[in-house]
């Protein structure tokens, strides 16, 4: 597929980008979540990195095997060192924000159950 005239990124590039503003989007509810103390917040952190990391590595995956003729060989190393370590490394924060989320829900006492419980069939 040819470029257009004047464009920069290619469609991989996009869905990096992508995928790393959903990322930074993750990061704010597992901020919030951990300021806040609430684990629904971590919950939601979990799941959007989950997705992020399945669609980027899948992504990447089918860039490298269309892309395997035309790249060289430090590339092609690179980016496969690249494919194992990265969701290595997010099952690993994954890993530990759901025992946070775990302890967050341990932590929590019955009344808080309750209002929770309550404002949840309010809506």
């Amino acid at each position: 597929m040819a470029k257009a005239k004047g464009e920069t990124f290619g469609v991989y590039h996009k869905i990096a980008i992508g995928g790393f503003s959903f990322t930074i989007l993750a990061a704010i509810f597992l901020l919030f979540g951990a300021i806040w103390k609430k684990g629904c917040l971590v919950w939601t952190w979990v799941v959007i990195i989950i997705l992020v990391v399945i669609i980027i590595t899948t992504v990447y995956i089918i860039k490298l095997c269309k892309e395997w003729e035309f790249t060289t060989e430090r590339t092609r190393v690179y980016t496969i060192f690249g494919l194992i370590i990265s969701p290595c490394f997010c099952l690993y924060l994954v890993i530990l924000s759901v025992l946070y989320a775990l302890e967050l829900k341990k932590s929590r006492s019955e009344m808080e159950d309750r209002i929770v419980i309550y404002s949840l069939w309010c809506f």
